[in-house]
C-alpha cells in the first residue's frame, strides 16, 4: 500500500504550535513526524502532538451524537434528532426568557477557528459568546502589564538569542515550551546570564547563574525588592526612563518601602539573593524577562505582580530594544480578522456577555434565586476539571435545565450534559493557527475522512443555526472562514494558496519586537509607572504588593489549619485535562533481542535514552520466545539463569558499565517526547516498544492524580514515597493521591498538575474561585492545604 505524506499544523492552545508531516495508508494515519522546514520547531514535537494519532483513533472518542438517559446512560440519536431538539430548546428559551438565557462558552480543546464559530452563532443569536479562554489562561497578568505600556505582543522568540540576561520567573519551559530551549541556549552560549526564580527547582534552576526559591503569591514583593535596590544603588538607566517613563518619582518613593531586609521576609528570598538579581539584572542589558500563564498570573493577586515585575524592564530600559522585553501572552495581537468570522458587530456594543469569563458563571447561577441560564451549550471545554471550585460549579451545573456539549471524548462535563455532539479532530477539518511566540501562520487541511459520525464545528452551529432561521449567516464553508481571517493588514500577501505552497508557514508582517520605535500604547504613549487610568478607578496608581486571598500572612489562622502552599501547572505530556493517560519512554521487548550496538542511544536528539545494567529478571525475560533474536550470546545466558535454581532479583546486577554488551537501554520518561524515532528509524532490529503510549481511560484503573512533596515535609508527616495521601483545603478534599517525594521543591510548598478527571483526582476540588482585579482570571494557586494519609 502506498503511504502519503502530507502537512499540517497542531491546533492546541500551545504558543509553539507544531508543524507536521502526516503519514497516511488506505486512508488511515499511521504515523506523525515533525516537519523539520519550520524555521522554529524543527521536525521536533512535543509528547501531545506525537499523542494526536493515539487520541484520534482511540476508543474514548465520541462518534455519534448521544442523549443521556434518565439512568445517567447515554444512548446513541442521529444528527437530525440531536440538532432539532436542541432548536426547539433554544427557540422555546430566546422566546420566552430573551436571548440571554442561553449560554454559548468555547474552551481551547479544539483551537484554531473553532471558538470564532462558536461565537459567530452567539451574535446573531444576540447573546454574545462568554470569554474565557485567554481569562482563564492568562489575563490577569496581561492586564497589569498592560496598565504600563497599553496592549503589547509577546516578545518573538527568535531575538531571545540576543539578551544578556534571561530570567525565567515561574515558568517549566522543559514542560510548557520545549522549543525555547534550543533559543534559550544560543544565549546562553553567547553569554547570558540565566536568573530562576521558583518554588520549584526546575532543569534550568539546575544550571542558573543565580536560582531562588520564592513564596508563591509574592512575586510583586520580590519585584519591587530588586527595583529598590537597582534604584539606591544608581543602576537604573537614567536617560531611558528620562525620555520615556511616567511617574519614576512615585516609583521611586513607592520602591523605597521595600527594602531588602522587609522583602526577604516577605518572600523567603535571602537579602543576599535579592541583592545578587538586582546587579545582575540591572548590569548584564539588555535582559528579557520569561513567564507563563501558571506563573505569577494564577494568584488572586495576579494584576499587581505582573506590573511589578514588568516595571523592572522599564526602569533598566529593556523595553523596546533586542534581546529585551517581557515574554508573555496576548488578547490583544491576533494577526487574523476575527470579527469577519464572529460577527462581532453584530450586535451593539452595549450587549455584554452574560458573565465576564465562564469561571463568573458559577457565582452568578447561585446568586439567583430562579437561575437566569436556561439553556448551556459548551464547546471544546471541560469547565467541571477546568474551572476552579468544582463543588461549586456542580452545584451550578445542575440548575441548568438544558445542557449540551461539543467535544471528541464524553469528559466530566459531557456526562452531566442532556445531549453530547461528536466534533472532528485536527486532521479531520480545515483550520487556521497562528503562534505568537513565532508569528507564524499555518493552514491545517483536512486530511482524511472524520471518523463516524463526527462533524467539524461550523457544520454544527451551522445546522441548529438553518433550524432556527439563522442560517444565512452560515451559508459558508471552512475555507471561506479562513479567508475571511486572512484579510488583515498583520496577513496582507497570506492566502490559503500560498500556505499549501508553504506547509512550514508564512511569517505574519507584525513586528518581532514590540515598541521597537518606543512609542507604547498608552495615553501618554511613554511607559506609565503612574497610571492616571488606575487612580480613575480609584486605584493605587503605582506598582505595589498585595498578599494573596489565602496566604500565611493574608489568613495566619488559616495557615495553622493548612500549612502547605499549594500550586498547579503544566506536564510536557499532557495539556489541561486533554491527554490524561500519554505515556512516553520505550522500553526494549527483552534482554535476549538487543544487541546494545547503541544506535538508539547515540541517534536520540533528545539525549533521553542511555544504558544502564539489566536485571537477573531482565536477562531471563522471554528467553524461550527470542530464538530468532539478533543477540545470541545473549540469548545463551538468559537460557543459562533461567535455568538455575534460585530466586530472581529485580535489583540491578553489578556489571561495569564499561561492558556494553550486556547493557541494557533506557528511556528518560522526562526527556522522551514520545517521536517513534527510535523505534521505526534507528533500532536495526526491530526490538524498542512504543515509546508513546494512550491506554484508554475504560481500560485503565490506575489513580493518576499525584503530588510533588520535599521528603523533608513528608518525613515530618510521617509519609513515604509513593504513600497514598488525602489533600485538604477549605473548599473540599481529594482522596487516594498518588505522594511524589522529592528534593527540587521548597518544603513549604507542594506541587500537583491540574486538570486530571474526577476518577483521576480532580484537584479543582481544593481551589477557590476568587478573581485578580483585571483580567477576571482564578487564583487557582492561592490555596492552602494539608496532607495526611489516605484512609480507605
Amino acid at each position: 500500500m502506498v503511504i502519503e505524506k502530507h502537512y499540517s499544523a497542531c491546533a492546541l492552545n500551545c504558543p509553539d504550535l507544531c508543524a507536521f508531516v502526516v503519514h497516511v495508508e488506505d486512508g488511515r494515519i499511521i504515523r506523525l513526524e515533525g516537519d523539520s522546514n519550520h524555521p522554529y520547531t524543527l521536525g521536533r514535537c512535543c509528547p501531545k502532538g506525537y499523542a494526536h494519532v493515539l487520541r484520534m483513533y482511540s476508543t474514548d472518542r465520541i462518534l455519534y451524537p448521544l442523549r443521556k438517559q434518565i439512568d445517567g446512560s447515554f444512548k446513541r440519536i442521529s444528527w437530525n434528532e440531536a440538532c432539532h431538539e436542541i432548536a426547539e430548546k433554544i427557540t422555546s428559551a430566546k422566546k420566552k426568557y430573551g436571548a440571554q438565557s442561553i449560554a454559548i462558552y468555547s474552551g481551547s480543546g479544539n483551537d484554531g477557528m473553532a471558538p470564532r464559530y462558536a461565537s459567530r452563532f452567539a451574535n446573531t443569536l444576540g447573546c454574545r459568546m462568554i470569554p474565557g479562554i485567554a481569562e482563564i489562561c492568562f489575563e490577569g497578568a496581561y492586564e497589569g502589564a498592560r496598565f504600563n505600556v497599553g496592549p503589547f505582543p509577546p516578545h518573538e522568540l527568535s531575538d531571545w538569542a540576543n539578551s544578556r540576561c534571561i530570567v525565567i520567573w515561574g515558568t517549566n519551559k522543559h514542560e510548557s515550551s520545549i522549543h525555547t530551549k534550543r533559543i534559550i541556549q544560543q544565549a546562553i552560549d553567547n553569554g547570558a546570564k540565566l536568573i530562576v526564580i521558583d518554588p520549584r527547582r526546575t532543569p534550568y534552576a539546575r544550571m542558573a547563574n543565580i536560582y531562588t526559591t520564592i513564596r508563591p503569591g509574592t512575586d510583586g514583593a520580590l519585584a519591587l525588592g530588586i527595583a529598590s535596590e537597582i534604584v539606591t544603588r544608581d543602576l537604573y538607566n537614567r536617560e531611558y526612563v528620562k525620555k520615556y517613563v511616567i511617574g519614576f518619582d512615585a516609583f521611586r518613593e513607592r520602591v523605597s518601602q521595600y527594602d531588602k531586609k522587609r522583602v526577604s521576609e516577605l518572600t523567603w528570598v535571602s537579602e543576599e539573593i535579592i541583592e545578587k538579581i538586582a546587579k545582575t539584572f540591572a548590569t548584564h542589558g539588555p535582559a528579557l524577562i520569561s513567564t507563563g500563564p501558571a506563573g505569577m498570573n494564577h494568584y488572586t493577586n495576579g494584576t499587581w505582580a505582573a506590573r511589578a515585575v514588568h516595571s523592572l524592564l522599564a526602569i533598566c530600559g529593556y523595553l523596546g530594544v533586542s534581546g529585551g522585553g517581557f515574554q508573555y501572552l496576548s488578547s490583544d495581537n491576533s494577526p487574523f480578522n476575527g470579527n469577519a468570522v464572529s460577527l462581532d458587530d453584530h450586535l451593539p456594543n452595549d450587549i455584554r456577555p452574560i458573565a465576564p469569563s465562564g469561571t463568573y458563571l458559577p457565582e452568578y447561577i447561585l446568586s439567583h434565586t430562579d437561575n437566569p441560564i436556561k439553556i448551556f451549550v459548551i464547546q471544546a471545554a471541560n469547565p467541571i476539571t477546568q474551572w476552579p471550585n468544582s463543588d461549586k460549579t456542580k452545584e451550578a451545573f445542575d440548575k441548568i435545565p438544558f445542557k449540551v456539549c461539543i467535544d471528541l471524548e464524553l469528559t466530566d462535563t459531557a456526562r452531566l450534559c442532556d445531549i453530547v455532539l461528536p466534533a472532528t479532530f485536527i486532521f479531520e477539518h480545515d483550520n487556521l493557527v497562528h503562534s505568537e511566540l513565532h508569528r507564524i501562520v499555518q493552514f491545517a487541511p483536512k486530511i482524511v475522512q472524520p471518523q463516524g459520525e463526527a462533524r467539524n464545528e461550523l457544520e454544527i452551529w451551522g445546522d441548529i443555526a438553518q433550524r432556527i432561521g439563522l442560517g444565512e449567516y452560515f451559508a459558508l464553508t471552512e475555507r471561506d472562514a479562513i479567508k475571511l481571517a486572512l484579510n488583515s493588514k498583520d496577513c496582507e500577501g497570506i492566502t490559503i494558496e500560498r500556505l499549501k505552497q508553504h506547509p512550514e508557514g508564512l511569517r505574519t508582517r507584525s513586528a518581532g519586537i514590540p515598541f521597537a520605535d518606543f512609542r507604547f500604547k498608552t495615553t501618554t504613549g511613554k511607559i506609565e509607572l503612574y497610571s492616571k487610568e488606575l487612580e480613575s478607578f480609584g486605584l493605587d496608581p503605582v506598582p505595589f504588593h498585595e498578599e494573596p486571598a489565602e496566604s500565611p500572612m493574608a489568613t495566619p489562622n488559616l495557615y495553622k489549619e493548612y500549612p502547605l502552599i499549594m500550586i498547579t501547572g503544566r506536564l510536557g505530556t499532557r495539556l489541561h485535562s486533554q491527554y490524561t493517560a500519554v505515556e512516553v519512554g520505550a522500553t526494549v521487548k527483552s534482554f535476549s533481542y538487543c544487541t546494545s550496538c547503541q544506535k538508539c542511544v547515540n541517534e536520540c536528539p533528545d539525549e533521553a535514552i542511555q544504558l544502564v545494567r539489566p536485571t537477573s529478571k531482565q536477562i531471563q525475560q522471554d528467553v524461550k520466545d527470542s530464538k530468532d533474536g539478533m543477540a545470541r550470546l545473549r540469548h545463551e545466558l538468559g537460557s543459562l539463569i533461567d535455568g538455575l535454581a534460585v530466586e530472581l532479583s529485580d535489583e540491578q546486577l553489578n556489571i561495569p558499565l564499561e561492558m556494553t554488551a550486556l547493557l541494557v537501554p533506557q528511556w528518560d520518561a522526562i526527556k522522551c517526547i514520545g517521536c517513534r524515532e527510535c523505534q521505526i528509524d534507528v533500532c536495526p532490529y526491530d526490538v524498542v516498544t512504543d515509546p508513546i503510549r494512550m491506554p484508554s481511560r475504560g481500560d485503565s484503573t490506575r489513580k493518576c492524580a499525584f503530588l510533588r512533596m520535599h521528603w523533608k515535609t513528608a518525613l515530618d508527616l510521617g509519609l513515604e514515597d509513593e504513600d497514598r495521601v488525602s489533600i485538604e483545603s477549605l473548599r473540599g478534599r481529594v482522596d487516594n493521591i498518588y505522594l511524589e517525594l522529592t528534593a527540587d521543591i521548597d518544603p513549604r510548598v507542594v506541587w500537583s498538575s491540574d486538570g486530571w478527571w474526577e476518577d483521576s483526582g480532580n484537584i479543582n476540588n481544593l481551589t477557590d474561585d476568587e478573581h485578580t482585579a483585571f483580567g477576571y482570571t482564578p487564583g487557582f494557586n492561592s490555596v492552602l492545604v494539608r496532607v495526611r494519609p489516605y484512609v480507605e
